[in-house]
């Protein structure tokens, strides 16, 4: 996540920190929940034949800001 600079609020100027959004799924094997963080995929990606899932395109990176704690959400590809 280190590709993202640091930015000031759109709203307010105040100072943007970088944090993680956790989604919670469940796991294919054991059926407990699990943490995993965002990621996206992009439109039209051709799905692997065995597991159905298109190839992940890259990260969600997010900051929010420190005074009025509104969230901005990046993309950041693979291999970056």
């Amino acid at each position: 996540m280190s590709a993202i600079r640091k930015r000031s609020c759109p709203d307010c100027e105040g100072s943007m920190k970088q944090i993680k959004i956790i989604d919670k799924t469940v796991s294919r094997v054991f059926s407990i929940p699990e943490q995993t963080e965002l990621e996206y995929v992009e439109p039209g990606g051709k799905k692997n034949f065995i597991t159905g899932e298109q190839p992940i395109s890259g990260r969600v990176c997010v900051l929010m800001c420190n005074r009025c704690n509104r969230i901005l959400l990046y993309g950041q590809p693979s291999g970056i």
